[in-house]
């Protein structure tokens, strides 16, 4: 998620330059149309306010967007040291499954039945984030009083950005679900056995 934070920033600021926001903005503190501005903005650029008329982008750098993915992006070295004690914690999982068992085909099948009902879980979890994002979206956004206009925005550039990690997370549970099921029914035979 946090390599993609670049189709976030590209997305949101997509969608801003997209849409009128910023000229309806505008045009609703200041008491003038639309086509008002926008004249006298081609009239005169250097007027306070063109600069974002004419490049919407600017108000997300206005905004601290460029903070916002810097801040994000600090994470990462954190994420990256914790893989290491994760694996040597999975392992040691493992050994205590062997050890608690005195099985090999029952540690087996009992380590594919958990990991098939994680996987299951994981994935009934990760599928249901995106329907959650709206309701997260709105309860933030009414509380800061942002228009409906950028909270659409926002709540479409944020899925986005889940959209390709979802999906990853989502394979993997599949992938998980299938493994762990056939394994599960070939160490429950060989442990019958």
């Amino acid at each position: 998620m946090v390599e993609n934070v670049d189709t976030f920033e590209a997305d949101l600021k997509a969608q801003i330059s997209n849409s009128n926001l910023i000229l309806n903005q505008l045009a609703q503190s200041s008491g003038m149309t639309e086509e008002e501005l926008k004249e006298i903005c081609n009239q005169m650029p250097s007027q306070e306010g063109c600069d974002l008329i004419n490049n919407p982008e600017l108000a997300l750098d206005q905004m601290g967007i460029s903070s916002i993915k810097t801040e994000i992006q600090s994470y990462e070295q954190y994420v990256d040291m914790l893989v290491t004690p994760m694996l040597v914690l999975f392992v040691l999982s493992l050994v205590f499954y062997f050890v608690g068992m005195l099985s090999f085909y029952g540690a087996i099948f009992k380590i594919s039945v958990n990991a098939l009902l994680s996987g299951i879980v994981g994935y009934f979890a990760f599928t249901s984030i995106p329907s959650f994002i709206p309701k997260i979206m709105e309860k933030l956004t009414v509380e800061q009083e942002v228009p409906a206009e950028l909270q659409a925005i926002l709540t479409t550039s944020f899925q986005s950005w889940l959209e390709i990690p979802l999906t990853t997370l989502n394979s993997f549970f599949l992938g998980l679900i299938a493994v762990s099921l056939v394994i599960a029914i070939i160490f429950w035979f060989l442990k019958r056995k």
